[in-house]
């Protein structure tokens, strides 16, 4: 994102939060494509800014539409971005198993 970033958009991408998490964290690869920003579709993860959202490639690629058909209908779209977009959809529908571990002090009602 720019520097020109909204101060929201600053907290959405700073350590800790939610955004950053998903989008750098080293267990998954670095987003670079995917911006998340409050003043662009209402903060929905976008391709490198512009308003054309995640979620808008995921369901052009899950109702069969080519990447050469996608990339003819959106020509500001390049093949990294829709193959970024997969991935990061995949990365939040990954699972993640927290170990249970049984409460150190007993709890009385």
């Amino acid at each position: 994102m720019s520097g020109l970033a909204s101060p929201k958009a600053q907290e959405l991408q700073s350590p800790g939060s939610r955004a950053y998490d998903i989008l750098r964290s080293p267990l998954n690869m670095n987003f670079n494509r995917i911006t998340v920003d409050p003043a662009i579709m209402q903060g929905k993860p976008c391709v490198r800014g512009m308003r054309i959202t995640v979620g808008l490639v995921v369901n052009l690629v899950a109702n069969s539409m080519s990447v050469t058909d996608i990339l003819r209908n959106y020509p500001n779209l390049e093949e990294e971005d829709i193959q970024q977009c997969l991935r990061y959809a995949a990365s939040l529908a990954e699972d993640r198993i927290a170990p249970y571990e049984e409460p150190t002090v007993a709890l009385h009602r």
